[in-house]
């Protein structure tokens, strides 16, 4: 998402007050990314994403959504800010889940027409990791 919304001027990926901060020069705010959901509702709005003539969001479903907010609430989050507990996770949703969040994710990188492929990693190596990914994710 943030390779998606950067952008030349690189506010795309800002929260709303950093990147205020950035378009009237200021220097003087540390600039800070935005949040993960904030970040998932630009790369759906034609206006974020629209950096050139062939650019395109990403066209979202409740099914998307769903596995998303499933992604970021329930597994990311609680990664991410870890606190020690005993957790147990449901697996059966999570090849759905996987399935869609590997779409957008080769939608982004690979179709939105935002994101330009020369090496480490080259384009080619992007198509091939998703691919794995998605055969691994359909044998489960």
């Amino acid at each position: 998402m943030v390779l998606a919304l950067t952008g030349s001027s690189q506010v795309g990926v800002l929260t709303d007050r950093s990147a205020k901060a950035a378009m009237e020069g200021r220097q003087d705010k540390v600039r800070q990314l935005a949040d993960f959901m904030t970040l998932y509702e630009r790369v759906k709005r034609q206006d974020s994403m629209a950096f050139f003539v062939h650019s395109k969001p990403l066209a979202a479903s409740a099914e998307l959504d769903g596995a998303i907010e499933y992604l970021h609430s329930t597994l990311r989050n609680k990664f991410e800010h870890f606190l020690p507990r005993g957790w147990s996770i449901a697996i059966d949703d999570l090849p759905s889940v996987i399935q869609r969040c590997v779409s957008a994710i080769s939608f982004l990188a690979l179709e939105s027409n935002n994101i330009f492929w020369y090496e480490n990693p080259s384009k080619e190596q992007v198509e091939g990791l998703i691919g794995d990914i998605t055969k691994k994710v359909t044998t489960l």
